[in-house]
C-alpha cells in the first residue's frame, strides 16, 4: 500500500485465476477478521474453511495476529498455528482496501528437520569433545576416568538418544 492509498473498508473482490491455482495456501481476510476468499490450496489444507466465517474459528492464532498487522506497511512477523496436528506458518500481505492475504506454509517437516539437526549437532559436539579428551592417553584407567567425567558432565544429548 502506498502512502496515498487509504483503506476503504470495502473488500476488493477481484479474483485472479493465477492466485486461485497458486501452490501455497492463501486466504484473504477483511479488516474485521472475516474470511473473504481462499485459493484451492487453502481449501485443501483447511477443509472447514468457508468464506464469510470469522478467521478465529479456523486459525485462532492467525486471527489474533491479523488484528495487529500494520495498516500502512502490512508488516507483521510470521505467525505459527497448528491445524490438524500440522505446524502452519502465516505471512501477511496487506491490500489497498485494508484486507490482508495470509500466505500459509506447512512447516511441520521443516521443524522436524531442525530438531534432527540440533540433535546431530549435539551428538557431533559430544563426539568431538570425547575424542579430544580420550586422545590424550592410551592408559585404560585414564580413559575410563575420562569417559566417566564426560558422562557426569552431561555433554551428551539430554534425551540419551543418538
Amino acid at each position: 500500500m502506498t502512502d496515498t492509498q487509504q483503506p476503504t473498508g470495502e473488500p476488493d473482490t477481484t479474483v485472479d485465476a493465477r492466485w486461485v491455482a497458486a501452490p501455497w495456501a492463501a486466504l484473504t481476510v477483511s479488516v474485521d477478521g472475516t474470511v473473504l476468499e481462499a485459493n484451492d490450496a487453502a481449501y485443501g489444507e483447511l477443509p472447514q474453511l468457508r468464506p464469510g466465517q470469522p478467521l478465529a474459528q479456523v486459525l485462532p492464532r492467525l486471527a489474533t495476529a491479523h488484528e495487529s498487522v500494520d495498516v500502512r506497511s502490512g508488516a507483521s512477523a510470521p505467525v505459527s498455528d497448528v491445524v490438524d496436528g500440522r505446524a502452519v506458518q502465516g505471512r501477511p500481505v496487506r491490500h489497498h482496501d485494508g484486507s490482508v492475504t495470509w500466505w500459509l506454509t506447512d512447516v511441520t517437516d521443516v521443524d522436524s528437520l531442525r530438531d534432527q539437526l540440533r540433535r546431530e549437532q549435539t551428538r557431533t559436539s559430544f563426539l568431538s569433545e570425547a575424542s579430544a579428551a580420550l586422545s590424550g592417553s592410551l592408559n585404560p584407567l585414564r580413559c575410563t576416568q575420562v569417559i566417566a567425567e564426560l558422562a557426569v558432565s552431561g555433554s551428551g544429548p539430554a534425551d540419551g538418544r543418538w
